[in-house]
């Protein structure tokens, strides 16, 4: 496995492709580490499924197996999306402070006994209110959004971190299959 991450922990979970019983899984107990990248591991020829394990603990898993026939080489890639996650954060929060500050002008108005400016604090306590609540729901799916793993499987041993770099531009345009997971 080469990945240009240290401490990437590739996992294995073997599928019986004559079991139904015994197809993916969602179950990470049920993998069982192969490798610390960069390595190199020996898996018997047949049916897995993948999983990645970062050094903080965040795993991705892909939903799909892989058929090994033979020596393969495994290019494992994290696309993080922390900075979407942050931007997110500050979407709801930003948007919750100046939507607190419009509803609070407007409930703080004092409107008199002939209620004159009673259309304008309305208008701020549901201008308050339309701010906060779009700045949530710009922000949740944001904030929500994972992390992305993608492992690209070719056949064949490579030498090292060089030679995969080599071969993956000579390779760029080649179709090889790829598994992606979310942390």
């Amino acid at each position: 496995m080469l990945s240009p991450i240290q401490g990437l922990e590739l996992q294995v979970y073997p599928i019986e492709l004559d079991d139904v019983t015994r197809g993916p899984t969602r179950d990470i107990d049920k993998f069982s580490g192969a490798c610390t990248a960069p390595c190199r591991t020996s898996l018997a020829p047949g049916a897995y499924q993948l999983s990645v394990k970062t050094p903080d603990g965040g795993r991705a898993t892909t939903r799909t197996g892989l058929i090994l026939d033979g020596p393969a080489t495994l290019d494992v890639d994290i696309v993080s999306h922390a900075s979407t996650r942050r931007e997110g954060w500050y979407w709801a929060l930003i948007g919750s402070g100046i939507g607190a500050i419009a509803t609070s002008v407007g409930l703080l108005q004092d409107c008199g006994p002939d209620h004159d400016c009673a259309k304008s604090a309305s208008f701020g306590i549901w201008t308050g209110i339309t701010v906060m609540s779009v700045s949530w729901l710009i922000g949740i799916p944001k904030i929500v959004t994972d992390d992305e793993a993608t492992v690209s499987v070719r056949p064949g041993i490579d030498g090292g971190p060089a030679a995969s770099r080599a071969r993956r531009r000579a390779h760029a345009g080649s179709r090889t299959p790829q598994l992606a997971g979310a942390f």
